[in-house]
């Protein structure tokens, strides 16, 4: 039997036939069902809940052990702010999205948030596109943790309280004050840097960046610092990142290229400015393929990150060519036979090479020098095998 990931939404719900479940109805059943359905999963609110444990247990457990929620931010109601503080307790992924023209509150403003218009079919599709794109990033990214530091865990529930107590008319002794711009000048600014990371601060973190590139020039380190800010979906490094990729191109090696521009593509993915930016990204990658130093890895993670241009731009064919030619210098990487998987899936026809790659990537599983797997493609070839084939000891095989 298959088994379905989950994504729980926290929403405002309202009374039944009032103006408040009616919009939560809509949101539910015309834009984030939908943008879920290609991914996958069982969709569940608290109001849609069968089953004899009491409602307030089942929620909790939701939120503490869905791959997935997405909490409407909309109307900011004290018990989504409260159950979002919870969520982000776990650390596990989470997508904000609010009403267009909504105001996102400050506490939570550094987060990833859709905005979201249901307001005619256009609008509407447009918005499930956006909500897609950030879904398939989480896909990507996997569904264990976030990442976050404990510090920054700490930081995001402190200003999570201050907004549901500031919504309950209660006064907090929380200080969630940040740094100024003065304090720029009394920290040394590689401590003010990752302390600002930590705390989720990332505006903050190029503002110390750019005072250490006044007095460091090590480049490499320098853009590995602003991708970090890069991979936190915020884009407050990107200039950054690009002057020292346009000033300093020799000095950078192929790794960082790869590393950087994988981070510049998921951004420019989740903002749905990728078509204007891809014709950046490709250059900077035909340069660096010029290099006669460059290793074979380093060629093959470039491609990849072109194949991956082309997936999500949905020009499956050149996306295949370029997962292709990764795979020619380096057969050994699941990764590059699991997005080969994923870009077949959306081609008619091509089920017998989807399952090629699926099996290959298995394959090197099996061998000994894998010894951490990649569970998120063992994940998607489950669920793909489980979809297309009723071989159950194939499907055990590979839970």
């Amino acid at each position: 039997m298959e088994n379905k990931k989950t994504c729980l939404v926290i929403s405002p719900i309202g009374q039944q036939g009032s103006d408040i479940r009616e919009q939560a109805d809509d949101v539910f059943e015309l834009l984030i069902a939908p943008a879920l359905r290609p991914f996958g999963f069982d969709v569940i609110r608290s109001d849609r809940i069968a089953g004899i444990e009491k409602i307030s247990d089942q929620i909790i457990n939701y939120i503490q052990t869905a791959e997935l929620c997405i909490a409407d931010l909309t109307g900011h109601n004290p018990n989504v702010f409260y159950e979002l503080g919870r969520r982000h307790e776990t650390a596990k992924p989470c997508i904000q999205i609010i009403k267009l023209g909504g105001a996102i509150p400050f506490d939570v403003a550094d987060m990833r948030t859709v905005e979201y218009d249901l307001d005619d079919v256009r609008a509407a599709r447009d918005s499930q596109n956006q909500l897609e794109r950030f879904i398939d990033a989480v896909e990507r990214e996997g569904y264990s943790d976030s990442g976050s530091s404990l510090q920054n865990i700490s930081d995001t529930l402190k200003r999570i309280e201050k907004k549901v107590n500031s919504i309950g008319g209660r006064k907090t002794d929380i200080s969630t004050a940040s740094a100024t711009r003065t304090d720029l000048y009394d920290d040394n600014p590689v401590t003010l840097y990752h302390n600002a990371i930590d705390a989720g601060k990332y505006q903050l973190a190029a503002d110390a960046l750019k005072r250490y590139m006044q007095i460091n020039r090590n480049y490499n380190l320098l853009l590995d610092m602003a991708t970090v800010i890069i991979e936190k979906y915020d884009a407050s490094a990107v200039e950054i990142a690009k002057q020292i990729i346009d000033e300093h191109p020799l000095e950078i090696t192929p790794g960082q290229y790869a590393t950087t521009l994988f981070a510049l593509y998921q951004l420019y993915n989740l903002a749905m400015t990728l078509e204007n930016e891809k014709d950046y990204i490709n250059a900077v990658i035909s340069d660096v393929m010029k290099r006669e130093e460059i290793e074979n890895q380093d060629k093959a993670r470039l491609l990849n990150v072109q194949s991956s241009i082309e997936y999500s731009l949905n020009n499956l064919e050149m996306a295949i060519e370029y997962g292709f030619e990764a795979i020619e210098l380096v057969n050994n990487e699941p990764v590059y036979y699991y997005n080969q998987a994923k870009t077949y899936e959306k081609i008619p026809d091509s089920t017998k090479k989807m399952f090629e790659n699926i099996d290959r990537m298995i394959d090197l599983h099996r061998s000994e020098n894998f010894t951490a797997p990649y569970l998120r493609g063992l994940e998607y070839a489950s669920n793909m095998y489980s979809k297309y084939s009723t071989d159950d000891e194939k499907i055990e095989e590979i839970k």
